[in-house]
Formats: structure tokens, C-alpha cells, sequence
């Protein structure tokens, strides 16, 4: 059996390029449109953690736009050498987003942006449960994920193999919950890749200045 993150951070790294040309094709920009709808909710806007931020060429640019430091995290080397080649002011680290050690309460906000959805999703709670303790009390997440339960695996996405995993909408919604995040808003959105009806949950969370009590 295929290691599925390794099939991720090879596929990336060989299609870096394709992604970003494949993603400018379509229909408007789904990772901005809810990044700027989000940024009112913010107490502060000192520090930001973008997970899975690819190139940086989107959300990670807005975000840099907006706070004072900004984080970015991704599992393809290749895509990291391309971003901070572009975004010099932007911290980069590659690693995977379930092993990267990151100080506890630094981040007013963090992003996923279509990357838990290649993480496996047994390993999604405890992800979850990380980003809690790195937001800062008062902090957002925004975050998407896929609106229906299963593994997938591609032989050519774009030129290579890849990996997704995700749960259905409902346990995607406790998920949260049971990471001590308060939830805001949890919507499906319905789109087309490659011709074919996708549909992803669009989750806004917060994390309380207290813990949630059981």
C-alpha cells in the first residue's frame, strides 16, 4: 500500500506549476472571496498560519497583505523553494501539518485551503486538536473540507498520482466541536473540477478565551 502522504508531497512537487496554472483557469476564487469575509471577525490580525499554502501565490500573498507576520506550512518541498522565492517577507516551513512544531496561541487566524483534504482522515481530529492550541484565544479558523466521507486515490491528477481522504459533513462538524472550537458558520458549497460535480463544507471557527466545558 501507497504511503498517502508521500503521494502527496511527490505529486506536488512534480506539479507544482500545473496546480497554479489549473486553479487560475477556474471560476473566480473561492480561498479569497472567504478569506476577505472572514477578516471582520478578527480581535487582531498580528499573526496568521496558512496550512497547506502551496506557492503562496493566493491566500498566503492576501494574507501577507493583512498581518504583520504570516506563517506558511506545506508537505511539497518544491512548492516551498517556489514560495519563498516569491514571498521573501513570509515564513515557510516544509513539513508535514501533523508533525510541525508551532508555538501554542500564536495565530489570530488559520487557513486551510484545500490541503486537509489529503491529509488521512484518521489523523484529522488530532490535526484539529493542534490548530486549537495554536490559535490564540479569540482566534478563527477557516478551513475546507470535503462535504461526504471516503478515500481517493488518482493514478494522474494533473500529471501525477494523488491522494484525498475526508468525512461526511456531520462528523466533520463534531470534529470541530470536539477540539474545543466554537463553531460560526459550516456551509456546502457545490462546483465543478475537471467536469465533475465536488462539493466541499466551508468551516468558520472560533476558539473561546475559555475552554469548552464537556
Amino acid at each position: 500500500m501507497r504511503d498517502p502522504k508521500g503521494v502527496v508531497a511527490a505529486g506536488y512537487d512534480r506539479i507544482w506549476r500545473r496546480y497554479e496554472e489549473w486553479n487560475a483557469e477556474r471560476a473566480g476564487n473561492a480561498r479569497i472571496d472567504h478569506l476577505d469575509a472572514v477578516l471582520p471577525l478578527l480581535r487582531h490580525r498580528r499573526s496568521a498560519l496558512d496550512l497547506g499554502c502551496g506557492t503562496g501565490s493566493t491566500a498566503t500573498y492576501r494574507l501577507a497583505e493583512e498581518f504583520e507576520t504570516v506563517t506558511g506550512v506545506d508537505i511539497s518541498t518544491e512548492t516551498i523553494e517556489a514560495a519563498r522565492a516569491r514571498l521573501p517577507m513570509v515564513g515557510f516551513i516544509a513539513a508535514d501539518m501533523i508533525e510541525v512544531d508551532l508555538p501554542d496561541e500564536a495565530y489570530d487566524l488559520v487557513t486551510a485551503f484545500y490541503s486537509v483534504i489529503h491529509v488521512p482522515r484518521d489523523e484529522q481530529l488530532g490535526l484539529v486538536g493542534r490548530i486549537s492550541r495554536w490559535l490564540a484565544p479569540g482566534g478563527v479558523l477557516l478551513v475546507n473540507l470535503a462535504a461526504s466521507a471516503g478515500d481517493g486515490y488518482e493514478e494522474d491528477w494533473l500529471g501525477a498520482p494523488m491522494y484525498w481522504s475526508a468525512w461526511d459533513e456531520s462528523t466533520s462538524r463534531s470534529m470541530i466541536s470536539r477540539a474545543g472550537l466554537e463553531l460560526v458558520g459550516a456551509e456546502v458549497e457545490h462546483t465543478t473540477e475537471h467536469g465533475e460535480p465536488v462539493a466541499f463544507l466551508w468551516v468558520v471557527a472560533s476558539k473561546p478565551d475559555r475552554p469548552i466545558r464537556p
